[in-house]
């Protein structure tokens, strides 16, 4: 699976180690084969938004089950930005 040029540069851009890269990557490819209630792109790019950088917290959404509803992951990602994205919508 080849994730969108976008998403691939945001994990480029924002974690440091090449594991931490690779491991990011696998999940986000891990998205377009799951049974998703939202889209897997639009899903990814707010996982990202909401990690900052941080593989410790995509860890957690994924362990959390998407915070039990990926639809609320998507408005915290959103409320973060202060409403500059719409991948909402």
């Amino acid at each position: 699976m080849t994730l969108p040029e976008d998403i691939i540069t945001t994990i480029e851009q924002t974690f440091a180690s090449d594991a931490d890269k690779n491991y990011v990557t696998e999940k986000m490819c891990s998205l377009f084969t799951a049974s998703l209630n939202v889209g897997p792109a639009q899903l990814a790019r707010c996982i990202l938004c909401l990690a900052n950088g941080k593989v410790e917290i995509v860890e957690e959404i994924f362990a959390s089950g998407f915070y039990g509803d990926p639809r609320d992951l998507i408005v915290q990602a959103m409320e973060k930005s202060d409403h500059k994205i719409n991948w909402g919508l």
